[in-house]
């Protein structure tokens, strides 16, 4: 598998974990981005929350509650439990 495949799979799995969590604390499965944006993530390579905003799909709620943890696997770590 390559990087960009890897990449795509950690931020897939990430987006599920999130999904689970909020659904836990709030009773819905709230929508947090499309598997399109997912693929701008591992073609632009966002270096900061802000680089977020030029890609389709995402806003500032986006921002504003995931940005941090979406980084932090674009950035090669672990995903947060």
């Amino acid at each position: 598998m390559n990087r960009d495949m890897e990449l795509f799979e950690a931020l897939y799995l990430l987006r599920q974990k999130i999904r689970e969590r909020e659904k836990a604390k709030t009773g819905r499965t709230p929508t947090v981005c499309p598997d399109d944006a997912l693929r701008e993530m591992v073609r632009l390579m966002p270096k900061k929350e802000s680089d977020f905003y030029s890609i389709a799909g995402v806003g500032p709620a986006f921002v504003e509650n995931f940005a941090t943890e979406f980084l932090s696997v674009i950035n090669g770590n672990k995903i947060a439990g």
